[in-house]
Formats: structure tokens, sequence, C-alpha cells
């Protein structure tokens, strides 16, 4: 089983310095379907596991591992999830992997920031002539409908309530609030197949 990290707000929060993007500077993730199916309690178990594994310095594969190990212990089906290379890792040569592989230990080695190894690749993949396509937007769609002092106004409000310990359910509740107050129509959120 592969543990879908992604979309969980807990393991999100808790990972959000491996993946280079401060919490704060985004919008509230959605969880996964099988979170739902955890007790508070549970949720707290995974909250704490995630903190001391990251206080050990563990990498985020390994605390995938240990949460995946967790639910499994609790019987919670998680759905597979296959690796995914980039689209531009099937452009590389052999010795081009190595090269990025050894570049990428490197800069962690010097424990260099996530954007800054994302950076890094990045231009090397430039220097050999390899085009990267646009990154998609992490927005959600009605994003676009706000207008700049919307949008501020959402940061900030995502900004105290986090201060103030929200849950993440409390935060996408506040700002479900104020979009309706500023008549902002919402799509119906997925349905997850249980």
């Amino acid at each position: 089983m592969a543990l879908v990290v992604g979309g969980s707000s807990i393991i999100m929060s808790a990972l959000a310095q491996d993946q280079g993007t401060p919490p704060s500077s985004q919008l509230p993730p959605r969880e996964p379907p099988w979170m739902s199916q955890l007790t508070d309690e549970q949720k707290e178990e995974i909250q704490k596991l995630i903190e001391s594994l990251r206080a050990s310095q563990a990498t985020p594969q390994e605390i995938r591992d240990a949460v995946n190990t967790k639910l499994q212990e609790w019987a919670i089906e998680v759905p597979e999830v296959s690796a995914r290379e980039p689209p531009w890792m099937s452009q590389l040569t052999d010795e081009q992997k190595e090269q990025i592989q050894q570049l990428i230990e490197s800069l962690r080695a010097s424990e260099a920031a996530p954007q800054e190894i994302r950076d890094a690749i990045n231009a090397k993949l430039q220097e050999w002539g390899i085009e990267l396509p646009a990154p998609p937007s992490r927005e959600p769609p009605w994003m676009s409908q706000l207008t700049d002092e919307q949008k501020e106004e959402i940061q900030q409000l995502i900004e105290l309530l986090k201060a103030s310990g929200a849950t993440p359910q409390e935060i996408r509740d506040a700002i479900n609030a104020k979009l309706q107050e500023w008549g902002i129509e919402l799509p119906a959120p997925p349905q997850g197949s249980a």
C-alpha cells in the first residue's frame, strides 16, 4: 500500500517544510477519503507520530512508511498510488538522470531549501534543452472570482485562524462562509468512493 500524502492536512502541515511551501501561503488542502475513517484519537496519534519522526530527522518517505504502517494496523484501506516520474524524465539519458540525482544529493547535503533544489534541476534541464511544462495552478477555481482585496482578506483569515489553533475543517468552513457572504458560488465537493 502507498500513502496518499498530497491531500492530508495533517501530513501536509507536517511535511510543508519538505515541500518548500510554507503552510500559511496556501489554502488548507482537502483531506484524503481515508482520513474520515479515523477517530479524533487516531488523527492525534498520527500527528504525534509525524512530529516525532520529523524531530528525529526522518525522511518524507520514512514518515509516509510509518503512517502507512499505522493505517494498516487500524485496517484503514488506502488506495495504491504508483510512483510518478515527471514527464521530462523520459527525455533524459541514463547519464543525465545520474547527474540530476547527484545534484539533488549534493544540494540536500548542503541543506538547500526544496525550492532551491527545484530551481537547480530546472536550470540543468534548460541547459540540456528540455522543455518543462508550466506547473498546474494550485488555486481553487473560485479564486479567479475574487478581487485582490478579497484574496488578501482570505489569506489574513487563514493566518489568523491557524494562529488561534483552528482545525483545517474550521478554516475551510470560515472560508466557505466568507465566500458565501460575497455571493461566490462554490462547486459541490467531489464524492469520494468508499
